[in-house]
């Protein structure tokens, strides 16, 4: 139960680490820059979201966790998203967020362009960019998330 209260403990942190640049620090320096660290702190708080879920079901039914995202995802979504009542929306943020720090892992051009921060390959032919509201629209998803994790942290 330990481990719960910590991916519980860790994902509130990263999420208040994004909110806090995003709200703050953007608001202030300008930079586009911010909106892709506010997502990788997103990332990571998803991770430990995901975890802390898993932990919880472990707790009740005993299984093995995976290692690797993609079969933790595939759980956490096959147990939770009933349960918990987990929107699609969630859900689509969770691998939107997922996607976009793979292609920014893979990508060999990224730039600042109208205040946006633009992530693509070689051809130009598979961009995505952060902006702002983007960035907004994750931490009110996250955020629903989160509430959802704290409420079953409570009744644990």
């Amino acid at each position: 139960m330990e481990k719960f209260i910590y991916h519980v403990n860790e994902a509130n942190k990263y999420f208040k680490t994004a909110d806090h640049l995003t709200y703050v620090t953007y608001s202030l320096l300008k930079d586009p820059k911010l909106l892709l660290t506010a997502t990788k702190n997103l990332q990571k708080s998803i991770e430990h979201i995901i975890e802390a879920f898993l932990k919880l079901e472990q707790y009740k039914k005993n299984f093995t966790i995976p290692q690797n995202f993609e079969s933790k995802y595939a759980l956490f979504k096959s147990l939770c998203i009933k349960k918990h009542q987990l929107s699609n929306e969630m859900l689509k943020t969770i691998i939107e967020i997922k996607s976009l720090l793979d292609q920014h892992q893979e990508c060999s051009v990224e730039f600042i362009r109208n205040q946006k921060f633009v992530i693509c390959n070689n051809n130009y032919d598979n961009i995505k960019s952060l902006d702002l509201k983007v960035i907004k629209l994750y931490l009110c998803n996250i955020k629903q998330l989160l509430q959802k994790l704290n409420q079953s942290d409570k009744n644990v």
